[in-house]
């Protein structure tokens, strides 16, 4: 106890350290990294590659499978996910947890330049992507003209580069954009009459453009390189390229060419914010980039650039969400700390024996913040919650200290001989319960996995609240207690209480130790009946965040002009803007599909999933468009990932793609008759009118043309030919030959279009090949090479987990075609996978909390009674979370881990109190007064915890709505285990001891 006679002996100092501990833990406050979640690392990369001009068949075919054979050989690779479509496909490659994604993406990336030359000619080099949820969109800007000038060429060309160059920023997507080309339409009668081929005037004005090193010269004593180039204006130089026919003349380009002008291409995409056309600006930041830093030099940059004729509106910030719930954590935390204070003020009547034990909360959360900090671990929801859980549990070793040195002052006077000897008697007490409480954490700080990476750092933030705490009780309480002096008050209204109910559980508990064996069967039947209670909660991986935001993705029928999609979608962007719930109303139009995201009002009262069942009602009879209402909110990403809101989605594999639409149709029309459900989303519902042209082998050969030549050729007629690259000032732009607009999308035209043969004459592509109109598929979907696709029904709000069961029950029974089978979706997986690795480390820190009782009591029978305070627990865990409709998650399993380090405090004081009291009474006495004496400790520190802990669970905030499972688990679980251990433990104490009154 030296450590602490020097503390009482210098209290300056300590004051000052203490100081200094508030001055640094402020300032970590302020200095540490900020986010909403934990950094979690994905195990996944993705591969995207484009393919022009093909369709989701050909792409399947061509790209997707070569990519897919060659991706099954590496290393650690858990599951192969791709998806084909029109014009590109995406390969999903998962890993096992723990692959070092450096290595994997070099191995992937080897792999990929292995098969390059394999894939098709017009086939882009595939790009590989590491996948994250900070990849989601850290804020959204919509640019808009004030004056109805065209902007877009402000945005790519200043704010775009601008924004790219931020330290912090990853990527920059723009969307409602059309980019400038310099169009040139060649003359179809010219060009037969030169029996010129588009690719022949390509080369020719690619060489007329360039600039190529050439070799040195030795001028003097010095050596010059030399180069050649040639340099044309588009203006002057375009129209007189020379090209040789081939009859040897020479022509100009203008001889063939009807226009040569700078042209806006079509546009692929619609982009509007709140019913206005604007560009819309997604900003991505790095992960290892602060998102509240990455936003707040967006806004800066974004007000910086601000010009006449152009305004900008923040769609969504990720950073406000982030301060919204953090400054929610804090508060929650404030208020803990006052109910705290509160408790210790009603139990011990004297503010200065309040403000003691008040003083330890927050120099312990300084201190943990400072450790926090030193670690890189970021302030987030998870460490602020570790926080809020530790909060109640603070106070618990400063409570036992203090009272310790209030029975040491009755005997000694003076107070600093008091705390000095106070400290000693419990100092081995409160280090073993110490260490009993944040040994639990001890398997998920090295548990891989979502539920690993997701809880470390709230384990770390209870772990470090913790030492904190034990550190205070030991230091700070003894310091105070002789520096203030408080006075122990005895006739307090609390105390009065407190007598009552002593009496009244001395004489309930003198008759239960004289019936053991029916006080058994009572906790047996509580225990049974908690298990029956679990079997009726439900289960979700993630707990839902929705803020009431929603999101309508409406897909049309792929080939659907855009602005026929921008006709018809304005009636259900017009419905979502007159909605009051609604703060703002993005449009984004792009290919087939149509996505809206209405964003909620600060102060919605409607959830997602209740405005997902209305939307979902009020658009069925909408057609030409399939329409999708999904829940959105605070981190999307991770909610899209792992919550499926008011979704049931039905997973099947198949060896074929007509055996499985079969399976599909049967799933849907299982679907159809289940009650509940609002609308059902088919994979296969969407699919396009497609022209196959078939090039004949061996005709094709005796014109001297290769299939795939013939096959270009065509190519070439309806997309054009990229000739070159100019630059014209600081602009760049492609220089593209093209045929008249629509000259070939008719079959007919097209069919009877000459083109060259291998020889240099020139004939019907007619001759050579055939065509035919067929059916495909928007999207192939493919998992580990066997065909995928998703049956999806969106029910009521209110009978989601009800609709579920019975949608999973009934599919079970259905008679699936041969090669077709029902698979688990991701989020299936998901929740088996990390449910299994969260039950693995709940049992671990039971073993750990077991090792550590029993080397405390030097007694194997007796921690095995103090771990029944365990199972006592569950009663009131289960039994809050089935009254309040809470869902079994992930959170929830948290929970039910924190409380085993808790739980077992009470059983420890109980046991500790009954072994020093029986050697100076007997059995039955040092048992009723075992219970008696620390009822009134146990008491507070279960209220402070509880009460602490309350705040949380009645929180509106979406983010600290995730945490009411984990606030349902401790509080029922506390409450139940503290109320069952006070009466129960006693009598199984006779029995574990085989011992008999």
């Amino acid at each position: 106890m030296n450590y602490l006679k020097t503390i009482l002996n210098r209290p300056v100092s300590a004051i000052l350290i203490i100081i200094a501990i508030i001055v640094f833990g402020i300032s970590s406050l302020f200095n540490i990294q900020m986010e909403y979640f934990p950094d979690l690392e994905m195990p996944m990369e993705l591969v995207y590659v484009t393919y022009p001009g093909a369709d989701a068949d050909s792409i399947e075919k061509l790209v997707t499978e070569p990519i897919e054979d060659v991706g099954e050989t590496l290393t650690g690779i858990n599951s192969i996910t791709s998806s084909s479509y029109e014009n590109y496909a995406t390969i999903q490659f998962t890993y096992e947890y723990g692959t070092d994604l450096d290595d994997a993406y070099m191995e992937l990336k080897q792999a990929l330049d292995n098969i390059t030359d394999d894939l098709p000619d017009a086939c882009n080099t595939p790009m590989i992507m590491e996948l994250s949820l900070s990849s989601d969109a850290t804020i959204s800007v919509a640019a808009e003209s004030t004056d109805g000038n065209d902007i877009q060429d402000y945005v790519n060309d200043t704010i775009v580069p601008k924004l790219e160059s931020l330290n912090g920023v990853a990527q920059v997507n723009v969307t409602g954009t059309q980019d400038k080309y310099l169009k040139i339409i060649l003359n179809e009668d010219k060009m037969e009459q030169y029996n010129l081929s588009i690719t022949t005037v390509a080369s020719y004005i690619a060489s007329a453009d360039f600039e190529l090193p050439v070799g040195k010269l030795d001028i003097g004593s010095q050596e010059v390189g030399v180069s050649a180039n040639t340099d044309i204006n588009w203006e002057t130089d375009l129209q007189k390229i020379a090209i040789k026919t081939n009859s040897g003349g020479l022509i100009h380009l203008g001889d063939i060419a009807n226009f040569m002008n700078l042209y806006e291409d079509d546009a692929d995409s619609i982009s509007r914010y709140n019913g206005s056309d604007s560009v819309l600006i997604d900003i991505s930041k790095k992960s290892s980039s602060g998102t509240i830093s990455v936003c707040n030099k967006v806004e800066e940059t974004l007000k910086e650039l601000k010009t006449d004729g152009i305004e900008f509106k923040i769609i969504h910030s990720t950073a406000d969400d982030i301060m919204d719930t953090l400054i929610e954590v804090l508060k929650t935390l404030l208020i803990g700390v006052l109910f705290t204070m509160l408790v210790l003020f009603l139990f011990f009547g004297d503010i200065r024996a309040s403000l003691i034990v008040g003083s330890s909360m927050p120099l312990s959360l300084m201190m943990a913040m400072i450790l926090l900090n030193f670690m890189g671990i970021s302030f987030d929801l998870m460490t602020g919650t570790g926080m809020l859980i530790a909060l109640g549990m603070i106070v618990d070793n400063s409570i036992i200290v203090l009272e310790s040195c209030f029975r040491m002052k009755e005997k000694q006077p003076d107070f600093k001989t008091a705390a000095m000897q106070g400290v000693k008697v419990m100092l081995l007490s409160i280090i073993a319960s110490t260490i009993t409480t944040i040994v639990v954490y001890a398997p998920i700080c090295v548990t891989t996995g979502l539920s690993g990476q997701m809880n470390q750092s709230l384990c770390f933030s209870v772990i470090f609240t913790m030492l904190a705490s034990l550190l205070s009780a030991v230091t700070v309480v003894p310091l105070f207690f002789t520096l203030i002096k408080p006075i122990e008050k005895k006739e307090l209204f609390i105390n009065r209480i407190l007598d009552k109910l002593g009496k009244k559980y001395r004489s309930i508990i003198i008759k239960l130790l004289h019936k053991p064996k029916r006080t058994v069967i009572v906790a047996i039947l509580f225990v049974i009946f908690s298990m029956g209670l679990a079997t009726q909660l439900n289960f979700d991986l993630f707990p839902s965040n929705f803020d009431g935001s929603i999101k309508v993705e409406a897909t049309f029928r792929s080939g659907t002009k855009l602005e026929v999609m921008d006709e018809n979608i304005q009636i259900i962007e017009q419905e979502l803007l007159k909605d009051a719930n609604f703060e703002s109303v993005d449009l984004e139009i792009s290919g087939n599909a149509v996505n809206i995201t209405a964003y909620s009002t600060e102060k919605c009262k409607r959830g997602s999933e209740e405005a997902v069942e209305y939307y979902t009602e009020q658009f069925k009879n909408i057609t030409n468009m399939d329409i999708a209402v999904t829940p959105t909110g605070v981190a999307s990403g991770l909610a899209s990932l792992m919550s499926t809101g008011n979704n049931v989605s039905i997973t099947l594999i198949g060896d074929d793609i007509d055996t499985l639409k079969k399976g599909a149709s049967l799933v849907e029309d299982t679907m159809v008759e289940i009650p509940g459900v609002l609308n059902i989303k088919n994979d296969f519902s969407q699919s396009k009118t497609n022209v196959r042209v078939t090039i004949d082998q061996k005709r094709a050969t005796n014109v001297g043309l290769s299939p795939a030549t013939a096959a270009l050729q065509v190519y070439y007629l309806l997309n054009g030919v990229i000739a070159t690259t100019i630059e014209q000032g600081d602009e760049k732009f492609d220089v593209k030959l093209e045929y008249p607009e629509g000259r070939y999308n008719n079959m007919s035209n097209l069919m009877d279009k000459t083109i060259s043969a291998g020889d240099g004459s020139r004939m019907v592509l007619g001759e050579i090949a055939n065509a035919e109109y067929t059916n495909i598929l928007n999207t192939i979907n493919r998992q580990d090479k066997k065909f995928m696709t998703t049956v999806t029904a969106t029910t009521t709000s209110e009978g989601k987990y009800k609709t579920s069961a019975a949608i999973n029950k009934a599919v079970e029974k259905i008679q699936f075609p041969d090669g077709v089978w029902q698979a688990e979706s991701t989020v299936d997986k998901s929740l088996k996978e990390e449910m299994g690795n969260m039950g693995f480390a709940i049992l671990t820190a039971i073993f750990l909390v077991f090792l550590v009782m029993a080397v405390q009591f030097e007694s194997v029978r007796l921690s095995v009674m103090v771990m029944l305070c365990i199972p006592f627990s569950l009663v009131g865990s289960f039994g809050l979370m089935f009254l309040s409709g809470s869902p079994l998650s992930m959170m929830a399993m948290m929970g039910f881990l924190m409380l085993i380090g808790m739980v077992v405090n009470n059983g420890i004081l109980l046991v500790d109190s009954t072994n020093q009291l029986r050697k100076t009474m007997p059995l039955e006495d040092a048992l009723v007064q075992a219970g008696l004496t620390r009822l009134r400790p146990i008491l507070m520190t279960t209220l402070t915890t509880v009460l602490s802990m309350l705040p949380m669970i009645i929180s509106s905030n979406s983010g600290m709505a995730m945490m009411q499972g984990m606030g349902y688990v401790i509080i029922g679980g506390l409450c139940a285990s503290t109320i069952l251990a006070m009466f129960l433990m006693p009598p199984f104490y006779l029995i574990i001891k085989g011992e008999k009154l």
